[in-house]
């Protein structure tokens, strides 16, 4: 089966995604910590503090594009239902962002039951996202202009990178956690420091 996905876009000014990164960016990334750590530990499992498991087959990509004024988020997991998907730590850091979105308009999350189908398959959730928090909505009216923007991030900050990296390595393990990463998020990653299996 395939992977499912959150997908998120917020706009948030430049200056706000820099409040939001220092005040929740090390929360934000920690997901990103322990599925390195099961990366390299398997097939031993490194299970977070939270008792939450981040598979290694798992990818986090947090990137902020300063142009559009706007964060992408996308969790690839391997997971088979909305509950499981809506347990994600990093997620309930998210939702956090509303405090912080300064530029106007809904912006959109999607739960997607295929990652790599979400213009196609089915969607099992969605939220309109504004500076009063996250609202439920239809995922069949969430817009196709904004449908299609959350793809074509997918295939810029994950499909490409994917690309790019095999393209250097051969075939092989997936990809380091980290390259998903805006760089101002892979430095706060460096600072952490790894989980110790």
């Amino acid at each position: 089966m395939e992977p499912v996905g959150i997908f998120a876009h917020v706009r948030l000014s430049p200056q706000a995604f820099d409040r939001f990164r220092a005040e929740h960016g090390a929360a934000l990334i920690d997901d990103v910590r322990y599925i390195a750590a099961n990366q390299r530990s398997y097939p031993d499992d490194v299970i977070s503090p939270d008792g939450y498991y981040h598979n290694k087959g798992n990818a986090l990509v947090v990137q902020y594009d300063a142009t559009a004024q706007r964060l992408f988020y996308l969790y690839l997991l391997e997971l088979r239902s909305l509950e499981a998907m809506l347990q994600v730590p990093s997620l309930a850091v998210l939702q956090r962002i509303s405090a912080y979105k300064d530029l106007p308009g809904e912006d959109y999350a999607v739960f997607s039951a295929s990652m790599p189908n979400l213009l196609y398959d089915a969607r099992w959730a969605a939220y309109a996202i504004t500076s009063a928090g996250w609202q439920p909505q239809d995922p069949a009216t969430v817009p196709d202009a904004a449908m299609q923007a959350l793809w074509d991030d997918a295939m810029r900050h994950f499909f490409d990178v994917c690309d790019r990296y095999y393209a250097e390595v051969g075939e092989g393990d997936w990809p380091n956690a980290r390259l998903f990463l805006d760089p101002s998020l892979r430095a706060q990653l460096a600072e952490a420091g790894e989980v110790v299996a």
